[in-house]
Formats: C-alpha cells, sequence, structure tokens
C-alpha cells in the first residue's frame, strides 16, 4: 500500500494536499492501540492458552482446522486482523510443532480466516473502520454484527471446506490423541530423567553424609586417645 501511495504522488494522481488530507489520525490511534493491547495479551500467555484451548478441543487435525479457522476469524473480528496475522504466526508455529504438519498449512487458514472473519465488526480491519466513521451509520457495530455476522460464518465454514479439500494430503487422519500419547511418554522418560537425577543427588548427599559421619567417628576416637594419652602422661 505504501508503494501505491507514492506511486499515485509521483504520477500525480493525487495531490500532496489532498493525500495529507486524507490521513486519518482516529485510524491510526486505534491501530496503534490495538496493536498494544494485542502485544499485551500475547506477553500474558493468552495466545499460548488459546492454543492449548484449540488442542483440547479437537480429535483430528481436521477438526483443529476448523477450530482454528473459525478462532482466528472471530478473533480478527474484535482485534483487527492486522495484529492477529502479526502475532498469530508464534501461535501456528507452536501448534505445527505439536500436532506434526507443515505450518504452512495453518498460514494460510489463518491469512483466509483473518481476511474473511474481519468483515463481520467496524474494528475489524482499517476499511471497516473508514466506512463505520465517515459513512454515518448508527450504531454501527451493532448494524455490522446484525447484517455481516452469519455471512461471514457461512464463508468462514466455507474456507474451512476448501481449505480440507486442498491440504487433503497434509491433513490426513492423524489422530491428536497420539500425539498426546506420545507427549506423555517422553514427559515420562524425562521426568524419569530427573526421578534419577534426584536419586543421584541423593546418594551424593547421602554418601556425604556417611563420610561426615566417618570423619566425625575418626576425630572423636583420635580426641578420646589424645586425652588417654596426655591423662597417662601426666600420671
Amino acid at each position: 500500500m505504501l508503494i501505491g501511495a507514492i506511486l499515485m504522488l509521483v504520477f500525480q494522481v493525487i495531490s500532496l494536499e489532498y493525500a495529507l488530507k486524507s490521513i486519518n489520525l482516529d485510524v491510526i490511534g486505534f491501530l496503534f492501540g490495538m496493536f498494544s493491547i494485542v502485544t499485551a495479551l500475547d506477553r500474558a500467555g493468552v495466545l499460548k492458552l488459546i492454543a492449548i484451548r484449540m488442542l483440547a478441543r479437537a480429535n483430528n487435525v481436521n477438526s483443529l482446522l476448523l477450530i482454528f479457522v473459525l478462532g482466528m476469524g472471530i478473533l480478527s473480528a474484535f482485534l483487527v486482523n492486522d495484529t492477529i496475522a502479526l502475532l498469530g504466526i508464534p501461535l501456528v508455529i507452536y501448534i505445527s510443532k505439536h500436532i506434526g504438519i507443515r505450518p504452512v498449512v495453518l498460514l494460510i487458514s489463518l491469512a483466509f480466516a483473518i481476511s474473511v472473519g474481519s468483515t463481520m465488526a467496524p474494528i475489524g480491519n482499517p476499511q471497516n473502520l473508514l466506512i463505520a466513521i465517515q459513512s454515518g451509520i448508527s450504531l454501527p457495530f451493532t448494524t455490522f454484527i446484525v447484517h455481516l455476522a452469519i455471512p461471514t460464518l457461512i464463508n468462514l465454514f466455507l474456507t474451512y471446506m476448501i481449505l480440507r479439500i486442498y491440504f487433503r494430503k497434509d491433513l490426513s487422519p492423524v489422530v491428536i490423541a497420539r500425539t498426546y500419547q506420545d507427549k506423555k511418554l517422553t514427559m515420562a522418560t524425562a521426568a524419569n530423567s530427573v526421578a534419577k537425577e534426584r536419586l543421584t543427588i541423593h546418594n551424593q548427599k547421602f554418601t556425604s553424609s556417611k563420610d561426615l559421619f566417618y570423619n566425625l567417628i575418626t576425630y572423636h576416637s583420635w580426641f578420646y586417645h589424645f586425652r588417654v594419652s596426655a591423662s597417662s602422661s601426666y600420671s
């Protein structure tokens, strides 16, 4: 968009004065505020919590894709699609690693989901916000939701169906519960290693305690013999 704006100025499609007047500080301030809020949510671990909830509710990869598309689409309607696009990438990587699929599957799903879902609310994308501000619509939030909620949800479901067909090879019936079992096994192995390490440390502490006890006995015996020898010499 920046390149397009520069070209319009270079070829004098619009004047510099008109371009400066077209800058809407309300939209810029809104986007800055939303980026700040979503960044705070990301640092607080909310996005990772969402990923865990998605994994917990999904029984297989296809159901996970449906939950992911619907979830990201609805989030983008209320948290601006630009912020979800940027901060959703770590979430995609996190989920992809845990279920063992290519990240590109969820990355493309994320792009489609936020593009479709953001049309549902006036704060979903900057274009909707400009329409809500400059059109003079009364109760823009209610108007957008009433007229666009159902079409948006239908299109999100159609997006899921298209993605499921297009990525059918990547979305083979891999049961996530199996992945959980592998993870539990890995966690059990790790816990076993930790337990062994603690046992080793405990044995080392026990050995150190035995050495200390042995040294105390030796010192006591030496001190006893010293007293006996000293008493004999005194006598």
